[in-house]
């Protein structure tokens, strides 16, 4: 069985008083960005280490924990600057 709910753009669920953290919500409102974007950031981070030539295993750890953060707010910007007015356009 598979459960799900609404959630609208200001944070509530569809019939309920609770509110979403903005970022969740923000982070939801740019899920396909993230979808779209993420194998090609990957692909990029992959050869920004070779170029950085990260070897050390304190600045890889550091570099594999930056990345998701890096991938989200690059996400979230695309979503901003392009999906929505693009969005917008063509509605």
């Amino acid at each position: 069985m598979l459960a799900h709910s609404v959630i609208r753009s200001d944070g509530e669920r569809a019939g309920s008083r609770h509110r979403y953290p903005w970022a969740l919500v923000a982070i939801g409102d740019a899920s396909y960005s993230l979808y779209l974007l993420h194998t090609f950031l990957l692909d990029a981070s992959g050869r920004w280490r070779f170029h950085l030539d990260i070897q050390s295993p304190r600045l890889l750890l550091a570099f594999l924990v930056a990345l998701p953060i890096v991938i989200v707010l690059l996400s979230l910007l695309w979503y901003r600057w392009v999906e929505r007015p693009l969005l917008k356009l063509l509605s």
